[in-house]
C-alpha cells in the first residue's frame, strides 16, 4: 500500500467514526521534506495507530489492514 492509499483509507475511517486519524502536513514535518513514500507511510501509520488507541479503537480494524 502506498502513502496516498493509506491516507484515503484513514480519511474514510475518519468520516465513518469522527476520529482524527490523518494529517498530511504533520506527516511531512515528522518524516522530513525529502522523505520517501515508505517513510511517509510509516509515520502516518504510527500516528494513526496512536490516535486510534487514545480514542479506544484499533486502527487495523478501522481500515481493514494491519499497519500498526
Amino acid at each position: 500500500m502506498t502513502y496516498a492509499e493509506l491516507i484515503v483509507k484513514l480519511q474514510a475511517a475518519e468520516k465513518a467514526t469522527g476520529l482524527y486519524l490523518s494529517d498530511e502536513c504533520v506527516d511531512i514535518e515528522n518524516a522530513g521534506q525529502n522523505a520517501t513514500d515508505r517513510e511517509l507511510f510509516q509515520v502516518a501509520a504510527n500516528a494513526a495507530g496512536v490516535r486510534a488507541e487514545e480514542a479506544g479503537y484499533d486502527i487495523n480494524k478501522l481500515i481493514g489492514v494491519s499497519i500498526y
